[in-house]
């Protein structure tokens, strides 16, 4: 009996052994397992034939049964679910890993496998005597066929009960029709379409990872593999290799390539039917290499523990009694103390409450919500000396090595005994605290040190350790008890004269935060940090986020860490003037990515865009943390690279800032990344500076030549292993490289200016994602007639380079591949004014949508399967307004209301003025080239501008004079994802009220109605309502101010509710506002203008309380 394909047999004795008791009872145990398989391999695929998901799941949860086994017509669950149809139960089966049966070659075989055993089946069962159309035969009343036939599908009936013929005829009848259903789905079903994802990021020198997602259509077939394919040629006549994915679970191929090699990449869906149509990456092509290619450095970290550990073996032959050295991996587990009598009272005489005047070691161990505490409910506080240095952060920066490897506390207590001077009697008095306070807890890992001594104002000073402590049972609790956080927390109310001991308990809270937070690391990816210094009258510190202190400011650029070769070079080269038309999409893309993180980086480190420009990139290196992490950084100018004392700095005063000493977060940053060489280094560290001071003491102390020559040999090669052990931490620190690049005023190329500056995609093929900018438009030049006629008295007519003839339906599917060069042409013209006195205006008004709002111009992903850049997505008209302009007093129209959407003839006036725009956008009905279209409405307006208004350059937009209609065509700003096809469908946008607060020409009041969706930023909004109200201004005849794009970052969108106000960053979508901060208005105002909105605002208030506001 087989089940799945199986022989239930396997794994026994064979039939003429004779088995010992043992054996027996074994094979047994493996009958019963192998029948309780058999089961629950026979339900699971009754479930899936009948349809029953739930039941189906719950068998794969709760049992043994192989999700993948195949039943006696070799198919297995995927199969029939993929052939019933049934998507929902092929989409669980996939997540607990199921796979094609792959028993057949090809589709057809399979096919016609179906149908041979569909006709045996009915071939049996008219045998039998039985009907296809038997009311007896049910598929959902009784058990599936695979759980009543357990043999081939020709084999007899024989293990039915009974041998009944009318049991067998059921069976058979039942089998019959599941079959015959199985292969109509077979008929009917077909190939998924093309993935709706295909990535591919270069994450090695030599390594490749394609990205894939399945197709978001509904009415897709089900994806059950991938087949992913590379070329070294762009056209696939010779594939390279290929690879099929069939773990549906993880979707990523990582292919090993040839560095330095061009490759090509695409893939599709697969089912049982066969593969569907290809779809080619993004980028479409990629080169395997690293950024070390050009820079041509070695990794920092890779080679250091090699070479610490070889300094270990040398050191060990000067020492070779030294312990510490013995154990160079983990902290070794140290015995714990057994409680006694005398440790109650010598540990409860260390502990001290009332702190006198001195420095003092304390110990803060949480576990979950609770913290240690004495009996007298303080934390465990060890005096260390009643004086000290008057600086003692360089003995603080030596503690905090020694707290790397707490385990080696005792080892150093007793080197430094070896040692009577008096430069080492502070660091011997820590060393002893910190020995009775493992004692006093029997704990050897006291924790990390917090990175600033806690002081009062009587001089009296407290170095704290913090660490948590997994087992309360670990910690001695003869003198301490576990006290909830809450109880701490509230006992601690500081005054203007509290002493250190309340300075202590008040900082309980920051010091376990500063713990929790100084250990996470970064998720997988790419990040821009920002370096900014401070310098004091001692050292110099680094302004770091309170969140993140072991990482420098940072904001994620992506989620793949590898920099390739081209990328890097790319970005290096962004002071060249021709650098963004030569670039790759590959390129063009990372440097989109590395702009977008440097403009919210500079957001968040409250950086104008003038000071912005000026910062320099670090172009040296990309720095590798650790495989999965890794970053670049971004310097100000050498002058202000570094705060002085006296200078007043912004982001040191902002709470979410603080500043830590460069020691101090090479520390607790090494500690989180590069913990092994950290501990080796501290280790080494300690023990050569005590030698080296024994050494140069007794070389002092020498009389003899003899003595001397000692001494001084074994003080040269301590001083060389010190060097040696320099080198090596000088190599993995890259801080040191980071600071002198931002120090020195003659190094870095690579200034911000030149990347947040770039039009990234304006004209390319690699789309900027941006709702609300739009690229300069195209004209096409359209006639009444069909086809390429050109109209009456048009034949005779050149059309300028920016006018192309609108085609038939026909026509356009011939002419495609010119689409994406018209585009160039007028982005290559418009630049080409860039010379003219007019090109301001003429710039502005290339900017500026003639009707609705840039914000809702749509896109829509194309209908067709193969990926076009070219191609533009169908769009139904819209009926409603867009963006509307509303004022308080005046009932001046939007410029796309809902009264502008019926079409009306007009006398074509040839004019260049701007004063009689008006349009709305309709759809084509163009599968191959869909594009939006804005007509224009050249009618005669009532109000003329001046003459300054009125010779505007629109050339761009003038039509022919034979021409009645000359609709503006824009092309498609970017792809949406796959995930949000419509981004305008209903319940995915929502309308905004947006008030402006500053000087517009208009009166007070004037507000906007926008469209925006879940995506579009604050910084959006913005640029769209001040450029709105500057067409409204142009086309009322105002003289008010009109702002140009250089003059848009000096506004930002604030929200009011009352009497306050938030000021939103450019990056934060206005649609996720909480209350009550979204029941309130939104104004647009100049950023130095802080009371501008708010002063608007009870403005307003007044107005509509007495009852003069029109609706808006």
């Amino acid at each position: 009996m087989e089940v799945g394909g199986l022989p239930l047999a396997r794994g026994l004795p064979p039939p003429g052994h004779k088995p010992s008791k043992k054996e027996a009872k074994l094979m047994q145990q493996k009958l019963e397992k192998l029948a309780r398989i058999n089961i629950h391999l026979q339900a699971l695929f009754s479930a899936v034939e009948c349809g029953h998901l739930e039941k189906a799941k719950t068998i794969l949860e709760s049992t043994d049964a192989d999700v993948n086994s195949l039943n006696a017509d070799l198919l297995s669950p995927l199969d029939i679910a993929v052939l019933s149809n049934n998507r929902s139960m092929a989409k669980m089966l996939i997540t607990f890993g199921a796979r094609d049966g792959n028993q057949f070659p090809s589709s057809e075989k399979l096919g016609s496998h179906l149908r041979q055993i569909l006709c045996e089946a009915e071939m049996r069962l008219q045998e039998l005597g039985g009907l296809l159309d038997e009311p007896l035969v049910g598929l959902n009343t009784r058990a599936s066929f695979s759980s009543m036939l357990s043999g081939g599908s020709s084999s007899s009936m024989t293990g039915c009960a009974g041998g009944d013929t009318e049991k067998q005829a059921v069976a058979w009848g039942r089998k019959a029709k599941i079959l015959k259903r199985l292969v109509l789905g077979f008929t009917q079903a077909r190939p998924p379409d093309v993935p709706a994802l295909v990535a591919v990021d270069i994450t090695a020198k030599q390594t490749v990872v394609v990205r894939l997602s399945e197709p978001t259509c509904p009415d897709s077939a089900v994806t059950t593999k991938f087949l992913v394919q590379w070329s070294t040629r762009p056209d696939f006549t010779i594939v390279s290799g290929q690879e099929e994915l069939t773990d549906m679970s993880n979707l990523r191929c990582q292919v090993e390539l040839t560095q330095g090699r061009r490759y090509y990449f695409r893939a599709c869906c697969g089912n049982l039917k066969g593969y569907g149509a290809f779809k080619v990456s993004t980028p479409s092509s990629v080169v395997p290499s690293t950024w070390r290619e050009i820079e041509q450095k070695d990794p920092r970290f890779c080679e250091s523990n090699l070479h610490l550990d070889k300094l270990i073996e040398e050191v060990k032959q000067l020492r070779p009694s030294t312990e510490m050295l013995e154990s160079s991996g983990p902290q070794r587990r140290a015995q714990r103390k057994k409680t006694t009598i005398k440790q109650l009272f010598t540990a409860a005489s260390k502990f001290q409450k009332h702190l006198k005047r001195g420095i003092h070691l304390a110990c803060i161990l949480y576990h979950e919500d609770k913290v240690l505490v004495t009996n007298e409910e303080f934390l465990p506080v060890i005096e260390i000396d009643e004086t000290f240095p008057g600086c003692i952060n360089s003995d603080l920066h030596w503690l905090m090595r020694v707290a790397c490897t707490w385990d080696d506390t005792k080892c150093l207590k007793s080197v430094m005994d070896e040692h009577t001077s008096s430069t080492l009697h502070f660091r011997n008095k820590l060393l002893l605290a910190a020995l009775q306070m493992q004692s006093s807890l029997c704990l050897q890992d006291l924790g990390q040190l917090y990175y600033k001594p806690l002081r009062d104002s009587q001089g009296t000073v407290v170095i704290s350790t913090v660490n948590y402590v997994k087992s309360p049972k670990s910690v001695s609790v003869l003198n301490s008890r576990w006290l909830p956080m809450n109880k701490v927390f509230k006992k601690t109310i500081l005054s203007e004269d509290s002493n250190i001991s309340d300075v202590l308990m008040a900082s309980i809270q920051d010091q376990i935060n500063y713990h929790q937070v100084s250990g996470l690391k970064l998720s997988r990816g790419l990040y821009l940090a920002y370096l900014k210094m401070q310098s004091s009258v001692d050292m110099i510190h680094l302004v770091v986020s309170a969140k993140t202190p072991n990482m420098l400011p940072h904001c994620k650029v992506r989620d793949n860490p590898h920099v390739s070769a081209e990328e890097w070079e790319y970005l290096k080269q962004q002071h060249l003037p021709d650098v963004l038309d030569n670039a790759t999409e590959l390129q063009r893309n990372f440097l989109e990515l590395v702009t977008s993180a440097a403009k919210r980086l500079f957001n968040y480190m409250d950086i104008n865009n003038e000071e912005a420009n000026s910062h320099r990139l670090y172009d040296a290196e990309i720095i590798e943390l650790a495989e999965d992490v890794s970053f670049m950084v971004v310097c100000p100018q050498a002058e202000f690279s570094c705060a002085v004392p006296g200078q007043r700095e912004i982001l040191l005063q902002r709470g979410d800032l603080i500043s830590l000493p460069i020691q101090v977060f090479e520390m607790i940053h090494m500690n989180t990344y590069q913990i092994r060489i950290l501990q080796k280094y501290s280790k080494l560290s300690c023990l050569l500076e005590l030698d080296s001071a024994m050494a140069s003491h007794l070389h002092r102390e020498a009389f003899s030549n003899s003595e001397l020559a000692v001494a001084k040999e074994r003080l040269n090669k301590l001083q060389e292993l010190q060097n040696k052990l320099e080198s090596i931490w000088k190599s993995v620190r890259w801080l040191a490289d980071v600071i002198t690049f931002s120090r020195d005023k003659n190094v870095g190329n690579v200034c911000m200016r030149y990347i947040l500056e770039k039009e990234i995609g304006l004209c390319t093929n690699s789309p900027k994602r941006n709702l609300l900018q739009i690229p300069p438009p195209k004209v096409v030049k359209t006639s009444p007639g069909r086809g390429s006629w050109p109209g009456p008295g048009g034949s005779n007519v050149t059309p300028p380079t920016n006018l192309v003839n609108e085609f038939s339906k026909s026509e356009q599917q011939l002419n495609i591949n010119s689409g994406s060069t018209r585009y160039l042409n007028v982005c290559s013209d418009l630049n080409s004014r860039k010379n003219s006195e007019s090109f301001s205006t003429n710039e502005y008004f290339s900017q500026m949508v003639p009707s609705r709002s840039e914000d809702v111009l749509f896109s829509v992903p194309s209908c067709s399967n193969t990926s076009r850049p070219h191609a533009l997505s169908h769009l139904k008209a819209y009926g409603g307004s867009m963006i509307s302009v509303n004022t308080l007093n005046d009932s001046f129209n939007s410029l796309s209301s809902d009264s502008d959407c019926q079409q009306r003839k007009s006398r074509m006036v040839p004019s260049k003025s701007m004063a009689n725009v008006k349009g709305h956008f309709t759809g084509s009905h163009n599968e191959d080239r869909n594009v939006l279209f804005l007509k224009v409405d050249r009618g005669s307006h009532k109000n003329s501008l001046s003459k300054s208004l009125t010779n505007i350059g629109s050339s761009d937009l003038e039509p022919y004079p034979d021409s009645p209609n000359c609709p503006v065509v824009f092309p498609e700003i970017f792809n949406l994802p796959s995930d949000d096809p419509e981004p305008y469908a209903k319940d995915n946008y929502d309308i905004l009220q947006i008030y402006a607060a500053y000087e517009t020409g208009l009166v007070i009041g004037t507000s906007l109605k926008v469209y925006v969706t879940p995506r579009t930023t604050a910084r959006e909004v913005v640029n769209v309502v001040v450029r709105q109200l500057n067409m409204a201004v142009i086309l009322k005849g105002k003289k008010g101010p009109i702002y140009n794009r250089d003059m848009l970052k000096n506004f930002c969108l604030v929200a009011i509710i009352g009497a306050r106000e938030r000021c939103l960053r450019d990056d934060f979508k206005p649609l996720l506002l909480q209350n009550p901060w979204k029941l309130g208005r939104l104004y647009v105002r100049r950023k130095h203008d802080v009371l501008a909105a708010l002063d608007h605002s009870s403005k307003l208030d007044r107005i509509e309380a007495a009852g003069r506001v029109d609706p808006i």
